[in-house]
């Protein structure tokens, strides 16, 4: 038996893991420096958030998947498991699917809209504020909006993660061990059975297994054992992950940051936001057997940022759907889809901006609603709450530089149109589709808008370049000269510059930012996108006042620079996110799925490490013809650019080299 497992207690199955699988304090403290060891940054953090969820917390992998911002309760520093929180992922497909070959006599969409997800443990909360170590997990997800990894690639970072760790056999070392170590530690902290049984979501025998002596409340007990010093809480640093903050060498987040006023003000912002998340997990296709699944393309329904999330899979109307939604995001009260009626019913009565049609039987001509002269006209399929009762129907859109006008049978006397003012655009998501309408888009431009009646959406049935280009000019016209706040640098090569914030003016177009500085301390500057090499929300005090803003690290003119960026405007601050994230997440996502020959590795290490001025051809050792091939490939995965001064990476190709070619000189 593995010396660092609890091999006095009992050792009888118990919920599918039993004590002796345990790992003692030091084992599991070898086993989380073993996850700081993974060369690749994004393994280091996904399995460090693994191990301290599932070995402290003792989260099963399927909450790992599906947790998000919404089960925090940041003031309290409770991590809240809910019973149920409606969810349609591609997970939650599968686990419909094996439900109904294990005999569920439901349909797939039924086992969806009444089952999934859930967890096989129930409801419960599990404090985590007396750790600062795990409250900087927790925000590391959120910061991620979710943690988007299979159970087999959980599993291979443990593994990964237990070879690289002193002491433990790698093979040996799986979920059930984290889980059942996060059991001993809550029976190691004095909680009773019941106590540990409700923490876990086990069952009370399973519990008793762990348990060796009576304890008090579970959010108390651990401040009374990890509130305190280290060294009373922990003689001889046995919970030294847990009570002292200081970072370790290659920790992807510094645990000193995330203290009690921090868990305050993230509170805060998060009480502040008017259109908190709910779940962002992407609502996958569920007819996959019957559509092509080419003709699908990336099927990111949800943009987070735009919280365009589904909480109802019934054959409701887009309308009704979205009243819903927003009912119980804001309120959590149950739905009643009549107050959606009543409410567009309302507003129509009372002369809201809401054009339905009904009274306007003298426009017939779309160009007539649109302000100055249209900038894209398509004639699509659309589903819009106040057009055919949100059923999908055919309709002209019109562009124009300060609102978007649907229009539907301009035949009828009274036509049916809507007309958004840009200025209540509050998201827009590429390729987001309704469940109800899944059979009737294959790709789509949904853009949510608030009149003060709460949040409503048109989908805009576009496929291809037409709807990257429609969601684009949308973005350029409501980001034009917008207002902002900009810090640049912030950080050149990762030292602090302490630059004071700037007044400036943002515009974006299809692969850039553009930052016109109105202080002449202060540079004016251009971000392409293809430069981005990471990008995270953070917040700044500017004026007395706390914003939230984006951090960007990118290329310069000088080398790789970290810029901060604040819009005076929540609305537009969100869309900015929203814009700059989309375009950053595709190029995360090609290359994860990237694969690099060594030739490519060769060019791409030399191009890194070499003056921008150096012929390269001088320190490879590549025929002329085959380097220009080579450096052709690399150009069209977006690594590489040839510009005035020669080729030079771009910020993808930067994090191609951090990411990629660590085993090129092996």
């Amino acid at each position: 038996m593995d010396e660092h497992t609890h091999a006095d207690r009992p050792t009888q199955p118990a919920g599918g893991f039993t004590p002796s699988a345990a790992l003692d304090p030091s084992a599991f403290y070898s086993l989380y420096l073993g996850s700081l060891a993974l060369p690749d940054e994004d393994h280091r953090t996904h399995a460090s958030i693994v191990l301290l969820l599932g070995g402290r917390l003792g989260l099963r992998p399927g909450e790992i998947q599906h947790l998000h911002e919404g089960w925090i309760h940041w003031d309290r520093g409770e991590l809240r498991i809910p019973d149920r929180d409606p969810c349609a992922c591609r997970l939650c497909w599968q686990t419909a699917r094996h439900a109904q070959r294990a005999g569920d006599g439901r349909r797939l969409n039924e086992i969806i809209t009444e089952t999934t997800w859930g967890s096989p443990g129930g409801g419960r909360t599990i404090p985590f504020a007396w750790s600062q170590r795990l409250t900087a997990a927790l925000a590391t997800i959120c910061e991620e909006e979710y943690l988007d990894l299979s159970v087999e690639a959980m599993a291979q970072l443990i593994t990964a993660s237990a070879q690289l760790a002193q002491g433990l056999d790698g093979d040996e070392i799986d979920f059930r061990n984290l889980r059942a170590t996060g059991a001993s530690f809550f029976a190691d902290a004095g909680f009773p059975a019941h106590r540990v049984a409700s923490l876990l979501g086990e069952d009370l025998d399973t519990a008793r297994a762990f348990t060796r002596q009576e304890g008090g409340d579970a959010r108390e007990q651990l401040f009374r054992l990890f509130g305190a010093s280290p060294e009373e809480a922990a003689p001889e640093g046995t919970y030294v992950l847990l009570t002292d903050p200081e970072p370790f060498d290659g920790e992807p987040f510094d645990p000193r940051e995330y203290d009690a006023d921090w868990r305050h003000s993230r509170a805060d912002a998060v009480a502040g936001d008017p259109d908190p998340l709910r779940n962002p997990r992407p609502v996958t296709n569920p007819t996959e057997t019957t559509l092509d699944p080419s003709a699908l393309g990336e099927r990111t329904q949800l943009d987070s940022d735009s919280d365009l999330v589904a909480d109802d899979n019934t054959a409701t109307t887009l309308g009704q759907w979205v009243h819903e939604q927003d009912r119980q995001r804001r309120d959590g009260a149950a739905a009643n889809s009549a107050v959606a009626t009543d409410a567009a019913t309302a507003t129509a009565a009372e002369g809201s901006t809401s054009d339905t049609g009904v009274d306007d039987a003298e426009i017939l001509d779309p160009y007539e609603r649109i302000d100055g002269e249209p900038i894209a006209t398509v004639e699509t399929t659309v589903a819009c709450g106040t057009i055919a009762d949100g059923q999908p129907v055919p309709c002209r859109v019109v562009l124009g530089p300060e609102s978007l006008l649907i229009v539907h049978d301009e035949s009828m006397v009274a036509t049916e149109h809507k007309r958004i003012d840009l200025s209540t655009v509050v998201g827009q998501s590429i390729d987001y589709v309704p469940s109800q309408f899944e059979t009737t888009f294959d790709s789509t431009v949904a853009v949510a808008f608030d009149e003060g009646e709460g949040r409503e959406i048109a989908v805009l049935g576009l496929s291809g370049n037409e709807r990257i280009n429609f969601a684009n000019e949308v973005f350029k016209l409501i980001l034009s000269e917008c207002p902002i706040f900009v810090t640049h640098p912030a950080r050149r090569g990762g030292r602090v510059t302490n630059k004071e914030p700037a007044t400036g003016r943002l515009t974006v177009d299809d692969r850039s930012l553009t930052i016109t500085s109105l202080d002449d301390q202060t540079a004016d500057f251009t971000i392409h996108l293809s430069d981005i090499m990471h990008m995270e929300t953070d917040r700044q005090t500017i004026d007395g006042e706390e914003r939230w803003s984006l951090s960007i690290r990118h290329l310069g003119s000088d080398g790789a620079v970290e810029s901060e960026i604040t819009a005076r405007d929540d609305r537009q601050y969100k869309l900015l996110r929203q814009f700059a994230k989309r375009e950053y997440r595709k190029r995360k996502s090609q290359l994860r799925e990237l694969t690099l020959t060594d030739d490519q590795k060769e060019v791409l290490v030399a191009l890194y490490t070499a003056d921008s001025h150096i012929d390269i051809s001088t320190i490879i050792s590549q025929q002329a013809d085959n380097l220009q091939t080579i450096l052709t490939t690399l150009e069209e995965a977006g690594l590489v650019r040839t510009g005035t001064n020669g080729t030079e990476l771009t910020g993808l190709g930067r994090v191609a080299v951090n990411n990629k070619v660590e085993d090129v000189n092996a």
